[in-house]
């Protein structure tokens, strides 16, 4: 009796033991995901980078349909650009866990917070997209505006490249609020483009711009014009 106790106590040790060195590496911390309308990237911290440590980066993409999927990479960096192991883009929620990795030895995983393209996911870190480079100009007494096409310049990037659906966007008037005017730009089209009408003349024409592609959202985007848009000298300000 007294051997089987030893035997039972010798083995919890060596168990105890092994989960021990099993997690001896210390976790990665820090971690934080950039995304736009380019790239996803996941950063983090390490202490010592000394020991031939790398990292094993796995993305968990959760489909808003239900299924779910799981991509790994090894890297020895303290960044990757993760835009490549992303699926169905638009419409998903990603977290990504980092563990340090040395031979047989592993920490525990490091989770990032939840993030998503889609607005209609419950995600901590919402992914926005970006409106492209905006001209304003004048046109038969009216403020011109145009841009590129977001589907047409961001097609292969890991935020679009899964979209079908059109862009529609909106101008609204800074100075005279009530005013707003809305389109749809398709994919087929190159430049997307708008006049707009304001009821009076002045020497600042502002105008902000906002815009979807279901179910993806851009960020504002806020353009001042200077100048008469009756005649064509004058210099636009983009923030």
């Amino acid at each position: 009796m007294q051997i089987q106790i030893y035997i039972s106590v010798t083995v919890l040790i060596l168990m105890q033991k092994s989960a021990s060195e099993a997690v001896s590496l210390t976790s990665p911390a820090n971690m934080s995901i950039e995304c736009d309308s380019y790239r996803v990237e996941v950063q983090w911290e390490y202490p010592d980078l000394s020991r031939d440590v790398q990292f094993q980066v796995e993305v968990l993409q959760e489909f808003t349909e239900g299924n779910s999927n799981i991509t790994q990479i090894l890297t020895q960096n303290l960044s990757l650009d993760i835009s490549k192991m992303l699926f169905n883009v638009p419409y998903s929620l990603y977290y990504v866990n980092v563990t340090a990795v040395r031979g047989e030895e592993k920490s525990r995983p490091t989770q990032s917070y939840t993030f998503s393209y889609d607005v209609y996911v419950d995600s901590e870190i919402r992914c926005y997209l970006d409106f492209p480079e905006v001209e304003l100009s004048p046109k038969d007494g009216k403020l011109h505006v145009q841009f590129a096409n977001p589907l047409q310049l961001y097609r292969n990037s890991p935020a679009l490249r899964d979209l079908t659906n059109n862009l529609k966007y909106c101008i609204q008037t800074v100075q005279e609020k009530k005013r707003e005017s809305c389109a749809i730009c398709e994919i087929k089209q190159n430049t997307c483009e708008m006049s707009v009408v304001f009821s009076e003349h002045r020497g600042e024409y502002c105008i902000n711009l906002t815009g979807q592609i279901e179910p993806n959202f851009f960020h504002d985007k806020s353009s001042c014009f200077t100048g008469d848009i009756r005649s064509s000298s004058a210099s636009q300000d983009i923030n």
